[in-house]
């Protein structure tokens, strides 16, 4: 008698030499996958994670017990208790499951077939998705996880299973309310009555998917490798690139899963001004500072310095919130310097204040029409956007009239006409 189809086109090029660890939940597709190996001559052992979530639970996991002791497969199994049931449920267990494989350090084996890659497939495309979500699951993960039955239909595996005359266990999730479920049990079965091969098609465009990003990624590695530093990235050179490479550049810069939000924002970023930044998952941030992207951690911002009063007179003042002292004494008027200015004080009636900028705030500089905005100063001079709200500003009746260690309001400059002039010189507060 020939061999069942399922053993002859099993893609044995896929797996290295074992052992190997089936990934044993006791449905159709873990079981067909144990037998196959079994019978194929691979020495393998068989892992079953109990969730706690279903009363069945642990009859599933004798089941499996039993099975594996009739094949004489080495049988691994652990209770966890993961969230009640439910989307999150179902991410938590998957993590948990990984987790337990990879603690029995072996190559792993999963059942999943080409039905879960087009119902992948079309999750995401329903959700949003790019070119590496079209790429669906992948027949090898980079941590050594194999799915060696991407290439069968999950009926052909059911079909081989009736041909031993071997049991299985239904999943109660597949009647569920749960997106994959209605995918497989209403979306899918619309779709193949326009077309009977929908799924093969959706696996085929899934294959294209990963061989094209793979190809961009090497590009892109090509590409970040050029930047000195991949924590600070060349805004031109990214700029110069097309959008396919541009996008796979950053995703492969950031280290965290960016989703199509996020790298759409970076890539906005690109035209943004210096001081810009995105927020990206796990702590961390993309900001925009002159010529460069810089990757770090999110920096939790500091409270804004409290104002606080100067009184114009001689001496020694102190704003610890600014890092800041005056030295402030009677003087002739002179040219104004980044740290010192000479005020008239008689234009300065009433108390002062050392304050953060305020929306709304302008100035009149030397030389220029009008009055200029503290947010154009800032840009002119680019000051990261981060630092802006901790540089002092001298105001006088809500007005700016010194941005201190960068420029003065020409209007209260003291001149020939100053009957009394007081000098006002900046430094920097260290701590003791």
């Amino acid at each position: 008698m020939s061999r069942p189809v399922l053993e002859q086109e099993f893609p044995h090029q896929l797996l290295p030499e074992g052992p190997w660890l089936v990934a044993l939940s006791g449905g159709g597709d873990s079981v067909a996958l144990l037998h196959l190996m079994v019978r194929l001559g691979y020495s393998v052992e068989a892992a079953h994670l109990d969730h706690a979530l279903r009363p069945e639970s642990e009859a599933d996991r004798i089941f499996c017990q039993q099975l594996c002791a009739r094949l004489e497969v080495p049988f691994h199994w652990k209770r966890v208790e993961v969230a009640a049931p439910g989307a999150s449920s179902e991410a938590a267990g998957r993590e948990a499951r990984y987790r337990f494989l990879a603690e029995l350090e072996l190559p792993v084996v999963t059942a999943h077939t080409l039905d879960d890659q087009a119902e992948t497939v079309l999750m995401r495309c329903i959700e949003g998705c790019g070119l590496a979500g079209l790429g669906g699951i992948d027949p090898q993960r980079q941590d050594g996880v194999y799915r060696p039955l991407l290439g069968f239909r999950r009926s052909q595996l059911r079909d081989y299973l009736e041909a031993l005359g071997e049991a299985w266990l239904e999943d109660p999730s597949n009647q569920s309310e749960q997106p994959r479920a209605r995918v497989r049990h209403q979306l899918l079965p619309t779709l193949e009555e326009w077309n009977p091969r929908v799924c093969r098609a959706l696996a085929g465009l899934s294959e294209e998917a990963r061989r094209t990003n793979h190809f961009l990624e090497g590009l892109a590695r090509q590409e970040l490798d050029r930047h000195p530093n991949r924590q600070r990235l060349s805004v031109r050179r990214l700029q110069a690139l097309h959008p396919a490479l541009q996008r796979q550049v950053l995703r492969l810069a950031c280290p965290q899963r960016l989703g199509r939000v996020h790298l759409e924002a970076l890539v906005e970023l690109l035209d943004k001004e210096s001081g810009k930044r995105v927020l990206l998952p796990g702590q961390r941030q993309v900001r925009r500072q002159q010529g460069e992207l810089i990757l770090e951690d999110q920096q939790s911002s500091p409270p804004l310095p409290a104002p606080a009063p100067l009184d114009l007179t001689p001496g020694r003042h102190e704003f610890s919130a600014f890092k800041l002292r005056l030295m402030v004494e009677e003087a002739a008027p002179a040219a104004p310097t980044a740290s010192t200015v000479v005020l008239d004080a008689d234009r300065l009636t009433g108390t002062l204040m050392i304050r953060s900028r305020r929306p709304g705030d302008k100035m009149r500089l030397p030389a220029r029409p009008g009055t200029q905005s503290l947010k154009k100063i800032f840009q002119e001079r680019t000051i990261p956007q981060h630092e802006r709200d901790f540089i002092p500003v001298l105001a006088h009746r809500g007005a700016p009239v010194w941005l201190v260690g960068h420029c003065v309001d020409v209007r209260y400059l003291a001149d020939q006409s100053t009957r009394r002039a007081y000098r006002l010189q900046a430094e920097t507060l260290t701590q003791e």
